[in-house]
């Protein structure tokens, strides 16, 4: 039926036009699902179109704002993923504008791979015009979830009908769409006061109303307004990310609502000596890029070679002095008595080869994983294992995640990282020694403590606010183009796309930095944190799997793979969930609290995967994910539960009904069927879950999921097998279970 659902078809009667009644009963008699869903009113055949041809083709597509309560033009633009958005009252849509009403526009393509015939429906608050190949697909929006909620139950009703059931709403066309790219055109206008927000779905024979997903959206990579967009933005996180403000501070606080990385923090130094070893420290001031390509931290020393190397050597002794955090438990100790095999284990179960590489490792091309030979130059003995037990505990806004590491696990990966580490006499080039005096001399002068932590050093005099940089000639100074221009200054190693990004951002631009918006904050931390090292999002593999894919095949499994436990055979309930829906799937609560790593259980207990703690950007995360999917940051409140459903749904979920037990465990009742079909317990699901999404994933599991282990357990009349509850009708038994989950303990 899937296959029929998209044939192409040419059928014409005597007058060369479509029959509809031909076409119908020939669908009929191939056992499509449903003719009707084929079937316009009137029917169209769209004629075949010439096929665009991009030259950077390119996921997602271009998105514009423009402003319309401001004085004179104020527009910008970005990649979008989805055709979905949310703005609280008042605040800006993108940094680069101001707070109140906007214009968007949505411009790319629908890439198909099969013909189709699909309705569009706009769900939100503001006006819309939805264009598809240049064919209005609708203007009018819906509001709310209700209306999703009515569509579904009336396809599934409609599927039960004969399938001559004319369309419930006329007025919004049913498009055919070939296969290929297929011209989008979407206009939104915020309303004129309060929340804004759009979501764009479509619904298609075999595709029950969905948000359009982002696999299927596609843009010209090439747009001039992208290319200035994405200039802006490089400016402005590069001046947040170098801690620019540190030094050049604002001549009023950026205030509650600012950029999120102003508040970032530097590495604190008041244990520096305790944790580093004295030589990478002078090696690591005379050149950062050395042991990080991209590094934030400036080259601070000018002069000849040689009095570089002094005064790094001065600073290196200095910092050597700080020894605090000391006392408390006993170091770490990772020399010699480590079991290194476990380490080893342990650095593949945790997926650390996705970020990083070690000396011999083959490298992947375009290759962006951080080098790890330096380790045993950097730190000093049981220090290295301190910091994988607790990586934020001097830096709270490092990009390194916790994995919540027993001080047993940490001894041990610390000990595998050792031994596959470069020695340390042929990492260093600096050696030790330097005057610790004139070393604290150097650190008040060059102001370090504008970006690190250390108690007792007095600061320096302020740079010049940022607000007296805009429009200034860069003939000096940090974004000087060449050494003897910059001086004193600190040489950020900026190439000259960045350099003329931060002086248009400095010019122009100052403002977005008290425009906080969540959507891009988590778009760019998705990148920073290298998310797609271990998750798949919009059909694109991740490292990880790139990286397990050149392994030698496992070997092969029993006759049985569910007999042992411990069976080497993979579904995808032991491999890394995929990204796709996130802000869609995962009620943003829960996500905050996982990403900061307190919830109390794992989600998926057979997988070997641990996924790690973001503290500094769990609430930004969250937030930022249910945004750019144009659902709320606070999850609404629930209605009170059912509890006649919930008596039919503890029954449906048994064996002899649709047997849910088999898989899920129930609370403390393990699943039936054994460890490896075990999957997500259901007392955690509506503490994790949107109920938007669960309705949807029951539906058609594999849609949402493909290569899940998940059944689909209704026909595609929305009937499942169990006929003894609400004959049959599938949505009523699945918000029956919905209403029994709600019921089970969350401990």
């Amino acid at each position: 039926p899937v296959m029929q659902t998209n044939i192409q078809m040419n059928l014409k009667a005597a007058d060369g036009n479509p029959s509809p009644t031909y076409v119908h009963n020939t669908l009929h008699r191939l056992g499509h699902r449903s003719g009707a869903d084929l079937l316009g009113a009137p029917w169209v055949v769209a004629a075949a179109r010439h096929q665009p041809r991009l030259a950077h083709p390119a996921p997602g597509l271009l998105e514009t704002f423009t402003a319309t309560a401001t004085v004179g033009p104020a527009t910008d633009a970005r990649r979008a993923r989805l055709v979905a958005l949310r703005v609280a009252a008042g605040q800006p849509p993108t940094p680069f504008l101001p707070g109140g009403p906007f214009t968007a526009q949505w411009s790319g393509f629908l890439k198909l791979d099969l013909n189709g015939v699909y309705q569009f429906h706009a769900v939100g608050r503001g006006a819309v015009a939805v264009r598809v190949n240049g064919q209005v697909a609708t203007t009018v929006m819906e509001d709310g979830e209700s209306y999703v909620a009515k569509v579904l139950a009336a396809h599934f009703q409609q599927a039960r009908s004969a399938g001559l059931t004319p369309p419930a709403e006329p007025a919004r066309p049913r498009l055919p769409l070939e296969a290929g790219l297929n011209r989008l055109e979407v206009t939104y206008e915020s309303p004129p006061a309060g929340e804004a927000s759009f979501r764009l779905y479509w619904s298609a024979a075999g595709v029950p109303l969905e948000l359009v997903p982002p696999t299927a959206l596609v843009h010209d990579a090439d747009a001039p307004a992208l290319a200035t967009g994405a200039t802006r933005r490089l400016g402005r996180d590069l001046f947040a990310t170098r801690h620019c403000a540190a030094c050049h501070a604002p001549a009023a606080p950026f205030g509650p609502d600012a950029m999120p990385e102003l508040a970032a923090d530097a590495p604190a130094l008041d244990s520096c000596g305790r944790r580093l070893n004295q030589a990478w420290v002078a090696d690591w001031i005379v050149q950062p890029t050395r042991y990080l390509e991209g590094a934030g931290m400036p080259r601070c020393l000018s002069g000849t070679p040689a009095e570089v190397a002094t005064r790094a050597r001065d600073l290196a002794a200095y910092l050597a002095t700080q020894t605090a955090g000391g006392g408390g438990a006993p170091p770490i100790n990772t020399d010699g008595s480590t079991n290194k095999l476990a380490g080893e284990s342990l650095y593949a179960k945790l997926g650390c080869a996705a970020c990083h590489h070690l000396p011999g490792d083959q490298p992947l091309p375009q290759d962006q994983r951080l080098s790890l030979a330096y380790l045993n130059l950097k730190w000093r003995s049981g220090a290295l294992a301190e910091y994988l037990a607790a990586p934020q505990q001097t830096f709270h806004w490092t990009r390194m995640p916790d994995f919540h590491l027993t001080r047993a696990e940490a001894s041990a990966l610390a000990a595998y990282l050792r031994a596959r580490a470069e020695p340390a006499s042929r990492a260093a080039s600096t050696a030790a020694g330097g005057d610790a005096a004139r070393g604290r001399q150097s650190f008040v002068t060059l102001g370090c403590v504008s970006c690190h932590t250390l108690p007792g050093v007095p600061q320096t005099a302020p740079a010049p606010s940022v607000d007296r940089l805009a429009g200034k000639q860069w003939t000096t100074g940090c974004l000087a183009p060449t050494p003897a221009q910059r001086g004193r200054a600190p040489d950020f190693g900026f190439e000259p796309e960045a350099r003329q990004a931060l002086e248009r951002f400095l010019a122009h631009d100052l403002d977005s930095l008290r425009r906080r918006v969540w959507p891009e904050f988590a778009a760019r931390q998705f990148g920073n944190l290298r998310c797609a090292a271990c998750h798949q999002r919009d059909g694109v593999s991740d490292v990880w799997s790139a990286l397990e894919a050149r392994q030698p095949a496992t070997p092969a499994p029993a006759a049985n793979p569910y007999d042992a436990e411990d069976s080497p055979t993979q579904t995808i309930h032991r491999l890394r969930p995929p990204l796709t829906w996130t802000g869609e799937k995962l009620r943003p609560e829960w996500v905050e609290q996982f990403l900061l790593g307190t919830l109390p259980y794992k989600p998926r207990p057979k997988l070997e995967a641990r996924m790690p703690a973001f503290p500094a950007y769990a609430a930004g995360l969250a937030r930022g994910l249910a945004l750019e999917h144009g659902l709320p940051p606070v999850s609404p409140a629930r209605p009170p539960v059912n509890f006649e459903l919930a008596k039919a749904g503890q029954a449906l979920i048994q064996k002899g009904a649709l047997g849910c037990v088999d898989c899920h465990a129930v609370g403390t009742q393990p699943a039936l069927a054994g460890a490896d079909t075990s999957t997500i317990n259901f007392a955690h699901v509506p503490d994790r879950l949107r109920a938007t999404y669960f309705d949807r994933y029951v539906l058609d599991p594999q849609r949402l999921l493909p290569g899940t282990m998940m059944p689909r357990f209704v026909n595609d009349a929305g009937f499942t097998g169990v006929t003894a509850f609400y004959q049959g009708d599938g949505r009523q038994q699945f918000d029956a279970i919905w209403n029994y989950l709600r019921t089970l303990r969350n401990d």
